[in-house]
């Protein structure tokens, strides 16, 4: 997860979070909202405010909702790019419940 969290500000990632937001949102001043969380500094215990050259503030009210939806795209291509093309017949990727809230991933075929 860490690595997720440092990769946002890349370039690349940043761009790609943000396409995949702009599917779903037609709301540019949200998205410029998300823009500035991805640029937010940390603030510290003694008042000073540090600005890291890569990530998403750990710990930031957004941080884990655009790890899960960037997850979420990553599971998907990963699914239908090297799953679903080795399978005969029809493949499909369930998300299942387990204890505690916990999530899982099933792939089946028929």
């Amino acid at each position: 997860m860490r690595r997720i969290f440092a990769a946002f500000s890349t370039g690349s990632i940043t761009k790609k979070l943000i396409d995949l937001l702009k599917q779903r949102i037609d709301d540019e001043p949200f998205l410029r909202l998300i823009r500035k969380w991805l640029k937010a500094g940390i603030l510290e215990t003694d008042g000073r405010v540090i600005h890291p050259q890569t990530g998403s503030p750990q710990g930031g009210i957004v941080s884990p909702m655009l790890a899960n939806i960037y997850l979420h795209d990553a599971l998907d291509v990963w699914f239908e790019e090297t799953v679903k093309v080795s399978c005969k017949g029809k493949a499909y990727l369930c998300l299942k419940r387990r204890g505690h809230g916990r999530r899982g991933a099933e792939v089946g075929a028929t």
